[in-house]
C-alpha cells in the first residue's frame, strides 16, 4: 500500500508491505526540495547564522561565521555549491541502499518495488538536473568575471 504523504516536489511516499498496511515494516522516501537559484549566492556573502537554501537539497545549508580562533578559510561560493550536491548525492545513495536492503529482504510486494524504484529513478534525474543548474551557475559566474574568488566547482567529479 502506497500513501503519499504530501504534493510533490516536496512529497514522500510511505510504503507499507502486507496486506493491510498495518505490518510494522514502513518505507518511505522523502522527495527533494525543488529547485532554487544560486544567484542569491552569489550575489553577497552570507550574514552570520543565516540558512541558504541554494540548491535543492534534502534540507538547508547554513552559513557560518568562523571563530577567529579557528584558522580555516572561509569556503567559496563553488565549494559551496558541491557540499551542496554532495550532501543531496550522500542522502540519495542512501535511499537506494535502504532500497536495496528492503528488496533483499523481501518485505515489499512487487507493485510497491517497482512504485519505489520509479520514485528512486525521479530523484536521480532531479539530482542530475540540479549539478547540471549549479555548474552552468558556476560557469556563468565565472565569466561575468565576478568579483570575489568563486572556487573551483565540484573538482570531484
Amino acid at each position: 500500500q502506497i500513501l503519499p504523504q504530501s504534493d510533490f516536489p516536496n512529497a514522500s511516499i510511505a510504503i507499507y508491505s502486507g496486506d493491510t498496511g498495518t505490518s510494522s515494516e514502513v518505507f518511505t522516501l522523502h522527495a527533494p526540495i525543488p529547485i532554487q537559484s544560486t544567484h542569491s549566492l552569489s550575489k553577497a556573502r552570507l550574514p552570520c547564522g543565516t540558512a541558504a537554501s541554494a540548491l535543492p537539497a534534502a534540507g538547508t545549508v547554513e552559513a557560518h561565521c568562523l571563530n577567529p580562533s579557528n584558522l580555516l578559510p572561509e569556503l567559496t561560493l563553488g565549494e559551496k555549491m558541491s557540499q551542496i550536491l554532495k550532501h543531496q548525492t550522500d542522502q540519495l545513495i542512501e535511499k537506494v541502499e535502504d532500497f536495496s536492503k528492503h528488496m533483499t529482504q523481501e518485505t515489499l510486494l512487487l507493485q510497491d518495488n517497482y512504485l519505489a524504484l520509479n520514485q528512486l529513478k525521479r530523484y536521480l534525474d532531479a539530482l542530475e538536473r540540479n549539478y547540471l543548474t549549479a555548474r552552468e551557475e558556476h560557469r556563468n559566474l565565472q565569466l561575468q568575471n565576478y568579483k570575489d574568488n568563486i572556487g573551483e566547482f565540484d573538482p570531484e567529479r
